[in-house]
């Protein structure tokens, strides 16, 4: 398919809505990331009544930072795991 090829859509984060390209491809991962950070803000909105829409931004901002950093730890462990499997795989092969 060609990448070139965009799609108009209006996304609403916290009451305001924002026009955006994105590829066809792409865009059922969008709706679906919106999705995901409109439930994340409007939860931290009803935990905190009081705060404004920046500072739940920054907290859903946050919250979302860390999980990509919790993922990553993870990915890279994996990644470290493989790779001592492909070792000891090595290894054996050697052996046999």
């Amino acid at each position: 398919m060609d990448t070139s090829v965009k799609d108009k859509m209006d996304i609403q984060i916290l009451d305001r809505t924002y026009p955006i390209e994105v590829s066809p491809d792409n865009r059922a991962a969008l709706e679906l990331v919106v999705s995901d950070l409109n439930q994340k803000l409007n939860l931290f909105k009803s935990k905190y009544s009081n705060k404004d829409k920046q500072d739940s931004l920054a907290m859903v901002a946050l919250q979302l930072a860390v999980e990509l950093s919790e993922f990553q730890q993870e990915f890279e462990a994996v990644a470290e795991a493989e790779h001592l499997l492909n070792k000891l795989n090595d290894a054996l092969d050697q052996v046999v």
